[in-house]
């Protein structure tokens, strides 16, 4: 017998941000095009 407390999840626990690993992907994705976005901004003022 397994310790599976989500067993229709297929073993996976949920990510902590979200409750869904799409819903994660998401915002990483997001933070990384704003801090691309910040730091082409700082360049672009000190030119």
């Amino acid at each position: 017998m397994t310790d599976d407390p989500h067993p229709q999840h297929g073993g996976e626990e949920p990510p902590p941000v979200g409750k869904r690993w799409g819903v994660l992907y998401a915002v990483v994705l997001g933070a990384l095009a704003l801090e691309i976005l910040l730091f082409w901004l700082f360049a672009r003022t000190f030119r």
